[in-house]
């Protein structure tokens, strides 16, 4: 095992204050077996621009015992040489290469090796605070949480209304209420790297990405695992820098082409509500799933006026009937019923 430093000790210590003696006797025991704390977990491709902005950010964390997995998703630019730089830095970093697979795989990739009690899926692009790992680990434990969601930054910071309230969470706690956190508190969803997740939780419930979706994985992610959650932290802390804005990312493709953004809105419903009714929640939360269906494409495909809109429409509307979500068309508010309406307007052909 390789020797602590003493700046590891003094952030052993920061952490054990909020715990109690058997917690830390624990925690003592993960560090002598050389399990890490936080295993963050980081797909890369042509990020060479960001990168090493990145790699830095993570490597400050004030809690040092941590491991770094880089998955090298068959980059073309220097991205690799950069990673190999820094692990002879580094030894905390692992260096994982595979061909381009996309985000999922890479993540999935990724899971696999993490030897860390808590995980975070992080873009190679963004950037944290110093005291994330640190912060987070120690609310994690003190709540016992198996997700714990956290707030972030838009960068550069001119981002659209609707990013820059998502990214603003509120402190809360819950416990044996996980749709409810999903459905209605804010920031719970699309980002999966703003959640921080217990890795026992995710092997213990098999859960994972979907290898062959690209766009919309992170809410497919999220709405997989929160409902298996016991105990879901929000924390208002903002720790974590969001790239918005960056050309050839998902976020920039999919702002540049409404048209096909809506669309892989309605694949990823349909994904979802196959997974839910599969595993006896749609017909158990049907009511909450319905208000969010509508809610999260309503109101695009409303104010859309692309040529291809009546063709979304119908499919949002299929979509609707064949899991008779429709049957719940009275719980809806009188903003969402007047989406709902539009949504069923909608006309094959």
């Amino acid at each position: 095992m390789r020797k602590q430093s003493h700046g590891q000790k003094q952030s052993l210590l920061y952490v054990y204050t909020e715990l109690s003696y058997g917690q830390a006797k624990i925690k003592e025991r993960c560090l002598l077996s050389n399990c890490p704390f936080f295993s963050i977990i980081l797909p890369v491709y042509n990020v060479s621009s960001y990168l090493e902005q990145c790699l830095d950010s993570i490597r400050n964390q004030t809690l040092e015992n941590i491991e770094i997995i880089c998955i090298n998703d068959g980059s073309t630019d220097s991205s690799r040489e950069i990673l190999r730089d820094y692990q002879k830095r580094d030894m905390r970093i692992v260096i994982l290469d595979t061909k381009n697979l996309g985000p999922s795989a890479a993540r999935n990739l990724g899971f696999s090796q993490a030897r860390g009690e808590y995980v975070l899926f992080m873009d190679s692009d963004d950037f944290i605070d110093a005291e994330l790992c640190s912060y987070l680990y120690e609310q994690s434990l003190k709540y016992k949480s198996d997700i714990t969601v956290y707030g972030a930054y838009p960068f550069p910071e001119n981002s659209p209304q609707w990013l820059a309230r998502n990214l603003v969470v509120r402190s809360r706690f819950y416990e044996h209420d996980s749709i409810a956190a999903l459905i209605y508190e804010n920031g719970a969803t699309p980002f999966v790297w703003r959640n921080v997740f217990r890795r026992q939780f995710l092997l213990e419930h098999q859960l994972s990405f979907l290898p062959d979706v690209f766009f919309g994985e992170d809410l497919i992610f999220q709405f997989m695992s929160f409902p298996a959650a016991e105990r879901i932290l929000f924390l208002e802390k903002r720790l974590y820098h969001y790239r918005w804005k960056r050309q050839g990312s998902a976020m920039f493709n999919a702002e540049n082409n409404l048209g096909q953004k809506y669309k892989h809105h309605i694949r990823s419903v349909n994904i979802l509500a196959e997974y839910w009714e599969n595993h006896g929640l749609l017909s158990k939360y049907g009511k909450e799933f319905f208000i969010w269906t509508i809610s999260f494409l309503g109101a695009d495909l409303h104010h859309y006026t692309g040529s291809d809109k009546q063709e979304l429409l119908c499919e949002a509307k299929n979509l609707v009937e064949k899991y008779q979500l429709n049957a719940y068309a009275n719980e809806l508010s009188e903003q969402q019923t007047f989406y709902y309406s539009n949504i069923m307007k909608g006309k094959n052909g």
